[in-house]
């Protein structure tokens, strides 16, 4: 690559990223080094080589220098967002209530499942407590209402084993419409050329 070819990129990937005094400021200051290069004996290629990559150079220029937000005050705009409200108030209040009921729904189902299983395990400990007098009684009822207890306790187990593993999921599913909903209000520049 060539000097000029190799300020050219330069300055066409930082054009719109910087400011312009800071574009021809870099462009400057990487054409004298390539030129003080040059003057100690090296080839124009290798002295551009030695700069490295030109697109690493924007990246970095990008990343350390703030750039100021253009501001464009369009009064026709401003019109239409303000006699415009009605509408897109509406489609904005239904959109956040359509995000209240999707996590209503994500969350309800473990809600569900930690309530069973709940219920599993405090009905079947109960019921096995409560055996040792029917089986004082009534052996028969005694030994039935040990069974039935026991069952509800692994009831209550493999329900909540499978709410601990749904809440994984409904995690998963949470930060995927997050991360989606802060996508749209975080959008970035796209990557330089």
């Amino acid at each position: 690559m060539t000097r000029n070819d190799f300020l050219a990129h330069l300055r066409t990937g930082l054009k719109g990223h910087v400011a312009p005094s800071e574009v021809n400021r870099l462009c400057a200051y990487y054409d004298e080094m390539i030129l003080d290069l040059m003057e100690s004996g090296k080839s124009e290629a290798e002295a551009v080589d030695a700069m490295g990559s030109p697109n690493e150079l924007v990246y970095a220029a990008t990343q350390s220098v703030p750039v100021a937000p253009k501001r464009h005050h369009h009064w026709l705009l401003w019109t239409l967002v303000i006699l415009g409200s009605p509408l897109w108030g509406s489609f904005a209040l239904a959109a956040g209530a359509m995000g209240v009921c999707f996590e209503i729904m994500l969350w309800c189902v473990p809600l569900i499942g930690g309530c069973l299983s709940a219920g599993l395990l405090i009905g079947g400990g109960m019921a096995v407590l409560m055996s040792v007098p029917a089986f004082i009684a009534v052996p028969f009822y005694g030994i039935t209402q040990l069974g039935v207890g026991l069952a509800c306790i692994g009831g209550g187990i493999i329900a909540g084993w499978l709410t601990f593993a749904v809440i994984k999921y409904c995690a998963l599913a949470h930060g995927w419409a997050f991360r989606g909903l802060a996508s749209q209000f975080n959008k970035t520049k796209g990557a330089l050329a």
